[in-house]
């Protein structure tokens, strides 16, 4: 009769093992966990490089693995050159994006890193709140984000409902965008209130209307901006003649 096989029983893993840093080049960047701009530890590069010689143009692709010194999450930091893309200096512009591949959930939106700081605080912590399907906190924390929004722009009132029309007074957002945000101050409204717990869904909607609004009050004028810059340096670039070479000397005799 044959024995029965002798299982050894083995603990959970529990802890984090991150490879040793030293030496290894860090950069400082923003991290949706985190909240906040921390250094990032690099520990992969791929740069790619590329051209098309037939109407001259060139460029590069340069991709990085970053984790968080913080809190071990990994992110993927895309940066691009092109040759047409120049400072006042002649020198390549670098533009970048980053792919959060370690927190669990949703995270943060592109325009976070561009928010003022309070506006940011209350942002991470309404993001927490959806993650972990805290749906009570959540849609009064959404609401809390409005308020430190309209405090932010400096628009003052009675109450919320006065200080949400005053970002349409000051040009801020659009009549549509501040009947959005009068949805998300019910939906806080009844959480507070009434105890009243939203879905899951609905506090999704309401964190998709949020960071659209927070994408048109602070990162849509930076980009507008950096189009004006660079619009303005072609046109100049345009008007600038070309240098003609100077006809070869008759041959002599």
């Amino acid at each position: 009769m044959a024995s029965s096989p002798q299982f050894q029983r083995l603990e959970p893993q529990t802890a984090i093992t991150v490879p040793g840093d030293a030496g290894l080049p860090r950069i400082g960047t923003f991290c949706p966990v985190c909240g906040r701009i921390t250094q990032h530890t690099q520990y992969f590069s791929l740069p790619i490089a590329w051209s098309d010689r037939d109407i001259g143009i060139f460029g590069s692709d340069h991709y990085h693995l970053l984790c968080c010194k913080g809190c071990q999450n990994i992110l993927i930091r895309h940066e691009t050159t092109f040759s047409e893309d120049i400072d006042e200096r002649g020198r390549p512009e670098v533009s970048y994006r980053e792919l959060s591949l370690g927190s669990a959930g949703r995270s943060a939106c592109d325009a976070a890193s561009d928010l003022p700081s309070g506006v940011r605080t209350v942002y991470v912590e309404v993001l927490k709140a959806v993650n972990l399907e805290m749906t009570l906190l959540a849609a009064v924390g959404l609401r809390t984000l409005v308020e430190a929004l309209c405090i932010e722009r400096r628009c003052s009132g009675p109450n919320l409902a006065s200080k949400i029309d005053g970002l349409v007074n000051s040009g801020a957002l659009s009549p549509d965008q501040a009947s959005f945000l009068h949805e998300l101050r019910f939906l806080g409204n009844d959480a507070a209130h009434e105890i009243d717990a939203p879905p899951v869904s609905e506090v999704i909607c309401a964190l998709d209307i949020i960071e659209s609004v927070l994408q048109t009050v602070y990162q849509l004028p930076k980009k507008a901006a950096e189009i004006r810059t660079s619009r303005s340096k072609r046109t100049r670039a345009a008007r600038i003649p070309a240098k003609t070479q100077a006809p070869a000397p008759p041959p002599r005799d």
